[in-house]
């Protein structure tokens, strides 16, 4: 049995209000309204003052036959010796007993520039030099569909709105040089 199975609600209270006619102790406000667990610990704290012990709750008593099961009588105890060992270094194992991994197969590398089969190294495309016809002038700022290009910058005739002829006025206002 536990604590809240120590009664009814009903029961509680006639507890509390016998043992406080006994101390002479005023009854809470909150009696009427409290809940089993607000009654148990008045009922508790009433208990203690009264000088009466507090109901305990005392498990099932355990059955003759597990009892005689669970502890059989011991006829020798081992004597244990206590023996101090000093700690030795760890071991590492030989080293005939690391394999080495066996290395992937790889293509020779030509100077750095990556693996190919054999043979002469392909041939590189190169795009040539390629010279813009306009730059922006020295000292000076186009802006156009690609943001704002500084000095010497190349621009093209796609870079703006109105095309090639945009393109001649600010040749003409010296923002931009044709190459000769």
């Amino acid at each position: 049995m536990t604590d809240l199975d120590a009664g009814t609600k009903r029961e509680l209270k006639s507890e509390i209000e016998a043992l406080s006619q006994k101390l002479g102790a005023a009854l809470p406000d909150d009696l009427e309204r409290a809940n089993k667990g607000r009654l148990l610990t008045l009922a508790a704290e009433l208990r203690v003052r009264a000088g009466a012990p507090a109901p305990v709750t005392l498990p099932a008593p355990v059955p003759a036959s597990v009892v005689a099961v669970a502890a059989p009588e011991l006829e020798w105890v081992p004597e244990l010796e206590i023996v101090e060992v000093e700690p030795e270094a760890p071991t590492l194992p030989p080293a005939a007993a690391f394999k080495p991994r066996p290395a992937k197969p790889t293509k020779p590398m030509v100077n750095g520039a990556g693996a190919f089969d054999g043979g002469k190294p392909p041939a590189v495309k190169s795009r040539g030099a390629y010279s813009y016809p306009y730059t922006v002038a020295e000292g000076k700022v186009v802006v156009t569909r690609r943001g704002k290009i500084a000095a010497y910058r190349p621009v093209r005739a796609g870079d703006f709105a109105d095309g090639q002829t945009q393109l001649d006025e600010l040749v003409a206002g010296g923002y931009v040089v044709k190459a000769p």
